[in-house]
């Protein structure tokens, strides 16, 4: 049994305790992204946890960890007292505890021949009030610590839709997947990486567009897929985020190939944008995504006539390869001070489009 007392924030009970490491280990886990429905967390840096591992050899038993681990746990599994200040004991081995903070400590410590009573914070987290675990994680590592929180920013969206079980909004789930197509453009597209800026630290962000910019350009194409579906749940929804992350894929495919220039390769064929140029920027974002949208539009009118309701990827795909190489825009219409600098509001965007498609002349 292990002692806590109670303190409470924002109506969350907070337990605080003193906890030997080995029974931290056999007790609480991470949940990493992909590998659990609930899932936040990126997998462990290894030379995070080799850096710890070298501090704990050279300082053996004086060694000095008085950050707290912090952990949490379902309310429905806490039947103890509320009462601020008051001291309870707790089996933990009874316990499903989640690594909130301390992942990289606790596997160090594991890994070495050493054992540490650590400070423990246990917060006990309503059901469906469980963002504010998130809302956590987030703030202690894009502020203080200054690492990527984008996997447990998407989480956010997810836990949104988990919350409701079944019973999802199509405004939410657009969220979610325009969210999930931003996130894994930005982690390894080959266009994209890196080049939207995720997180919520400004210091991190050493991308070209906000994550805003790109959430708005998309939404609408996301929605006009997902209003297909026949019933909305995460499965289909993840499926369909990758269909989608693809075809915006291919778009800028297309792009690249008409537009080179405006892209920076380097010795590995890697695409990394360039900031002289708008085509990735707030600008050619809603221009090149407000151009999908509108042929998505023109095709559903001319199905509505047919009798059909669904317009297919590969349909929107030729139409918009079609207009980009007969476009008579080139890359250097696209570097910042020549001819379409001053268009950067939504009817200069939809000009750009007009010059691309050719209906008005540069």
């Amino acid at each position: 049994m292990q002692k806590f007392i109670i303190s409470k924030q924002s109506n969350i009970t907070i337990l605080n305790g003193v906890v030997n490491s080995e029974i931290l280990n056999k007790v609480s886990k991470v949940l990493k992204y992909g590998d659990n429905e609930w899932g936040y967390q990126r997998e462990q840096k290894p030379e995070h946890i080799k850096a710890i591992l070298k501090y704990i050899e050279s300082k053996k038993n004086d060694c000095l960890f008085p950050n707290s681990v912090i952990l949490a746990m379902s309310e429905n599994d806490y039947n103890k007292s509320n009462n601020e200040g008051e001291v309870i004991e707790l089996d933990l081995t009874t316990l499903s505890l989640r690594i909130v903070d301390g992942q990289h400590r606790l596997e160090a410590i594991k890994q070495s021949k050493y054992e540490f009573n650590l400070n423990v914070v246990i917060l006990v987290i309503p059901e469906d009030q469980r963002t504010k675990e998130l809302d956590i994680f987030i703030t202690i590592n894009s502020k203080a610590k200054r690492i990527p929180t984008d996997l447990a920013e998407l989480a956010q969206y997810r836990y949104l839709l988990l919350n409701k079980k079944n019973n999802f909004d199509l405004n939410e789930s657009v969220d979610y997947v325009s969210m999930k197509i931003i996130v894994e453009l930005n982690q390894d597209n080959l266009y994209w990486k890196d080049a939207i800026k995720i997180n919520v630290n400004e210091k991190l962000n050493t991308g070209i567009v906000g994550v805003s910019a790109f959430k708005k350009t998309i939404t609408d194409i996301v929605k006009i897929e997902l209003k297909n579906l026949e019933e909305l749940d995460l499965k289909k929804l993840d499926s369909k985020s990758t269909e989608i992350k693809e075809f915006i894929n291919n778009i800028w495919e297309i792009c690249i190939s008409k537009w080179k220039y405006c892209f920076n390769i380097n010795e590995n064929h890697k695409p990394i944008y360039l900031s002289n140029c708008y085509i990735q920027k707030t600008m050619g974002i809603s221009v090149i995504h407000g151009l999908i949208k509108e042929i998505y539009l023109d095709e559903e009118k001319k199905l509505e006539k047919n009798s059909k309701l669904i317009v297919e990827k590969d349909v929107v795909l030729n139409n918009f390869r079609s207009i980009i190489e007969k476009s008579k825009v080139k890359s250097l219409n696209w570097e910042s001070g020549n001819v379409m600098s001053g268009y950067s509001s939504e009817s200069g965007f939809s000009k750009i489009r007009s010059f691309i498609k050719n209906d008005i002349t540069l």
